[in-house]
């Protein structure tokens, strides 16, 4: 549902018990919804937090997280 004036969107949430797919669903939740929408997200301790529940490295989990912004 579009809304006019609307260009970005913040979400912050911090939850030991958020995983790295929750963080990626929500991302993907926002995109299908609005393409065009500017997401401001998740701190530097969701996206380790994210990662170690996934038991992948950062440097593995970060482009999934990024693709949201720049889908290939």
């Amino acid at each position: 549902m579009s809304r006019p004036g609307v260009s970005h969107v913040t979400l912050m949430h911090e939850s030991r018990h958020t995983t790295g797919d929750t963080y990626l669903e929500i991302l993907k939740a926002v995109k299908e919804e609005q393409p065009d929408m500017h997401v401001h997200a998740f701190s530097p301790l969701e996206v380790s937090q994210g990662a170690a529940t996934l038991n992948t490295p950062v440097l593995v989990f970060l482009p999934l997280y990024i693709h949201f912004w720049f889908p290939i």
